[in-house]
């Protein structure tokens, strides 16, 4: 499991190393993306309890 890299739109860059984690009920799960997408829920959870604190 892991992410093909396009050689022209990342050259110079690092291949990128995805680690990967299987949940019964969603499959196979990129654990970068859902710690993104994570961050970013608390980020707006954050800014929605300042804005009603």
């Amino acid at each position: 499991m892991g992410s093909n890299i396009s050689q022209n739109n990342h050259q110079n860059q690092e291949p990128v190393n995805t680690t990967w984690v299987y949940d019964d009920e969603f499959g196979w799960i990129d654990v970068e993306l859902f710690l993104v997408r994570i961050r970013k829920m608390e980020e707006e959870l954050s800014n929605k309890f300042k804005k009603t604190g």
